[in-house]
């Protein structure tokens, strides 16, 4: 039986209607990984999809309202949905109660951060990076190198050194309750963990199918949910 495992949607338009979605990405490397993806809408019940699913993917989309960590607006920061938001940091405080697995990517990732009481750069532009972030290549391309440290779990599932692909302009500025465990040649963080949570700053989505180190990720994040698989619920 495959686990099952949860994916936010993000809030969009589309012919001047609201709609949610996943990218298809996200859903695909899952299923390839041996996961079961099922996508949970940005409501405020999360504590009746719990029982659902096995583990729970934070995926990428706008920037983070700096009000969640007690900042004002600042130059360089993108669109805001606060309705996201709020889902979003409810949804990871009932799978963290729930013990589930997590895997955040890109806006995730900084979720993870946030809701764990870190800060994030608004936009590292600002912050004095020189290094680009926003790729302008192929998205599956690898763009720039991180150091993933040694000792750590993402590390023994990805190896020290990789290239990654790179499509942000916010990041991890205080981390509280995780671990810095990757960074890129600026200093800036790449990834962060915790127990049973990842939290990686790229998009591994759009890179499994070229890289196998990226599909190990999936892989070993699809494992951990498959291993946990209903003891959760039976806790309940």
């Amino acid at each position: 039986m495959r686990p099952r495992i949860g994916i936010l949607a993000g809030i969009g338009s589309w012919e001047e209607r609201e709609r949610y979605f996943v990218n298809s990405a996200y859903v695909e490397a899952i299923y390839a990984a041996g996961g079961l993806p099922l996508i949970i809408p940005p409501l405020s019940d999360f504590d009746a999809y719990l029982p659902l699913i096995d583990g729970l993917l934070l995926p990428g989309g706008i920037d983070l309202d700096p009000a969640l960590y007690g900042e004002e607006p600042q130059r360089g920061l993108g669109k805001v949905d606060p309705r996201l938001d709020k889902s979003e940091q409810d949804l990871i405080g009932a799978a963290s109660r729930a013990a589930l697995p997590i895997l955040g990517i890109c806006r995730g990732m900084q979720a993870l951060v946030v809701a764990m009481g870190g800060k994030l750069y608004q936009d590292l532009q600002q912050a004095g990076t020189k290094l680009a972030h926003r790729q302008s290549c192929p998205p599956e391309h690898p763009w720039h190198q991180i150091e993933v440290d040694v000792g750590s779990r993402l590390g023994s599932i990805l190896g020290t050194k990789l290239r990654v692909n790179s499509f942000h302009h916010q990041g991890a500025k205080e981390v509280v309750g995780l671990v810095p465990v990757a960074r890129s040649a600026d200093g800036f963080v790449e990834a962060v963990e915790g127990e049973k949570i990842i939290g990686v700053q790229w998009h591994p989505e759009l890179m499994y199918k070229t890289d196998p180190r990226q599909f190990k990720l999936f892989q070993a994040f699809v494992e951990a949910a498959a291993h946990g698989m209903g003891t959760h619920k039976s806790q309940s």
